[in-house]
Formats: C-alpha cells, structure tokens, sequence
C-alpha cells in the first residue's frame, strides 16, 4: 500500500510539474520538496535526451562551465565554448573577456576538419554517453572524448592538440547547436612558437 501511495504521489508530480511546464511559468518555491525533485528530474531527462539526440546529429556545442577546474564567470561562458557542425567541423575557443590574447578576447580561437572515420559515438546501457573526435586544420591537431553524464546534459571533455602538446579539460551542458549563443573571436593567428596552449 505504502508503494501504491509513493507511486501515485510520484505520478501526481510529474502531472504537477507537466501542468506547469505547459502553461510556462514554474515557481519553484511554491513547489513541495517531492514537486521539485520529480520537477528537476523531468528536466534533466529532457536536457539528457536532447543533448544525446545533438550528439548523434552531429550538431552541438558546449558553453564551458569550468576549463581546467576553473570555474568561469557569466561573462566568460560565453566566449569559452567548443562547437561541432553537420559531424564535419570543430571550433573551440577560450577567452578571458579581456582584448588581449590571439582572437582579441584573451585567448585563442581554432578550428579543424573532423575525421568522418574517426568519429565514434558509444551509447551505454546505464545512459552515459561517450563520443571520440579527431579532427585536423591550420593550427590544430586535435583528439577530442566527450564523456555525457546519464541523468542531463551535462558534459566532460577533454581536448588534445597532438602539434603542439597542448591540453584542456571542459565542463559544461551539451545542447543542440542551434540553442546556445557565443561570441566568436578573430580566428587564431600564430605567432612566435605557434603554440596556443600557453593563452589558455
């Protein structure tokens, strides 16, 4: 009986939470504890979906949270990000909102051709999602693993450059291409050693 209770109890949130999520306005605070955990749940799932439906179109990007176990300000997320485009190209960038760096906004801007052969998405059983890119352009060499966590979007990545030994670890929510907004600085020039991880 006690199960029967908690199963509707569940089951009447969630419709709670559909009711509100439908008529677009949530408050949060005037939700129960058991509301807005059955609440977060629902979104998670449906960043999760949307973020492993991005990854197999090939169309996604990452604002970066956290590079290096920093954690970035609002202003910087919008300027820290990595993109990929119809599964054939790869943009990343990092900047520290200041007009100094290689792409004018502290750090460096590069992109590369994605290997079509080299691309492996491996979708496990328990919901975690792990991607493998290479990639090869002007100024960047670079391997790239994306490891999904299987309850939301949110994302871990780690991006190599095989030229220049340059490395960088990412945290941030993958989402469709098309749902994000970044700044995007002047494409990287080299200069001196050509290597860009020092701007990093």
């Amino acid at each position: 009986m006690k199960k029967i209770k908690m199963l509707l109890a569940a089951i009447a949130c969630i419709a709670i939470s559909a009711s509100a999520m439908a008529q677009g306005a949530v408050d949060l605070d005037k939700m129960s504890k058991e509301e807005r955990k059955a609440y977060e749940a629902k979104q998670d799932s449906i960043e999760h979906a949307a973020a492993v439906d991005a990854l197999k179109s090939g169309n996604w990007m990452v604002i970066v949270e956290q590079r290096d176990g920093k954690i970035l300000s609002e202003r910087e997320k919008t300027i820290n990000f990595l993109i990929v485009e119809n599964g054939e190209t790869i943009l990343f960038q990092t900047g520290s909102n200041s007009s100094g760096g290689n792409n004018t906004m502290g750090g460096v801007t590069v992109d590369a051709k994605l290997k079509a052969d080299k691309t492996k998405i491996e979708e496990k059983k328990n919901g975690e999602v792990k991607a493998k890119y290479e990639g090869s352009g002007t100024y960047m060499n670079c391997r790239v693993q994306v490891k999904l966590s299987k309850e939301d979007g949110y994302a871990e990545i780690s991006l190599s450059d095989n030229r220049c030994s340059a490395y960088v670890d990412l945290r941030g929510t993958l989402m469709p291409l098309n749902k994000g907004k970044v700044r995007v600085g002047k494409m990287f020039v080299p200069t001196g050693s050509g290597k860009w991880s020092a701007s990093m």
